[in-house]
């Protein structure tokens, strides 16, 4: 049996070549206002600075905050995996009560982590939540450019499992915070899937029997570029 720590929130975040965007996150993490937080790295065998600039990051924000010296860790793979492996790894590696999923280069509301865990807290029959969020095109000295409103594909309450049991999908996998007995109870995500192994996942969850919900705000901030996932064939 696993033993996990009590409020701690183990947030995940993969990269590979996100130097352009991984300092705004990592910034945006160490922003919360829920302090009680670990962020793991899995670096996908990034070929540009990434792995500089979290080094550099942790450098700084343990001179601010030294209790976070043990709580900020990176792992960088040999070789490039894609976009399951490196998740699952960093969920092997949490010692949180819950886990929140980050991809780097997408940014998080100051108060995500604290209202989620409230969330969980206030009603423990549910297990994972997610947020609204909205898209946007840059961010410079704490500003967005080109936000666009909240998207309408986000479900809430008894339609989650409407939607999830007909093939659909409303839960917008970046924003999830979850409890770690989820991933320690259903595994991680399916490798040969790529990019749609989140939705796998989540499917995954709802199928069996985890209750879920999203919360009514914006909480997660989604970066639209060229190199996002998305739009790419591997990562």
């Amino acid at each position: 049996m696993i033993t996990r720590e009590k409020n701690l929130v183990s947030i995940i975040i993969t990269s590979f070549n996100r130097e352009k965007y991984i300092k705004d996150c990592l910034e945006s993490i160490l922003a919360q206002t829920y302090r009680e937080i670990e962020i793991i790295l899995v670096d996908d065998c990034s070929t540009d600075n990434t792995l500089q600039i979290f080094n550099e990051f942790k450098r700084a924000a343990v001179e601010k905050r030294p209790e976070m010296k043990d709580r900020i860790i990176s792992i960088s793979l040999p070789r490039n995996v894609g976009y399951a492996g490196p998740l699952t790894l960093g969920m092997f590696l949490s010692k949180g009560e819950f886990i929140a999923i980050q991809d780097s280069d997408d940014l998080s509301h100051p108060e995500r982590i604290e209202k989620q865990v409230s969330y969980l807290n206030a009603n423990p029959q549910y297990e994972l939540v997610g947020t609204l969020f909205s898209s946007f095109f840059n961010y410079k000295n704490g500003k967005f450019f080109g936000i666009r409103r909240p998207v309408s594909w986000i479900k809430f309450d008894e339609k989650i499992y409407k939607v999830y049991q007909s093939g659909g999908h409303c839960i917008c996998h970046g924003t999830t915070l979850f409890r770690g007995s989820v991933f320690d109870r259903l595994g991680g995500f399916t490798r040969k899937l790529g990019k749609e192994a989140d939705f796998e996942f989540l499917q995954k969850c709802i199928n069996n029997g985890v209750k879920a919900n999203n919360l009514p705000e914006v909480l997660y901030y989604y970066r639209r570029h060229p190199e996002q996932m998305s739009k790419q064939k591997d990562n």
